[in-house]
């Protein structure tokens, strides 16, 4: 599990999809820290994928 979560899922969804092109990116913060920072693998990826798709989809059944 931990590995998937870092892996893939960080790089693929949140980084290209909606963090970097949604709100922080027209800014500074997203482009600069919180992208490669925070976001990307401290909240994002052990918010929202951990809890949506491999938890309840796959994995856990």
């Amino acid at each position: 599990m931990d590995g998937m979560t870092t892996g893939n899922h960080n790089t693929g969804d949140y980084n290209v999809g909606d963090f970097n092109t949604g709100d922080d990116n027209t800014g500074n913060h997203n482009a600069g820290h919180c992208n490669t920072g925070n976001h990307n693998t401290g909240c994002c990826n052990t918010g929202n994928h951990n809890t949506g798709d491999f938890n309840t989809g796959d994995f856990n059944t």
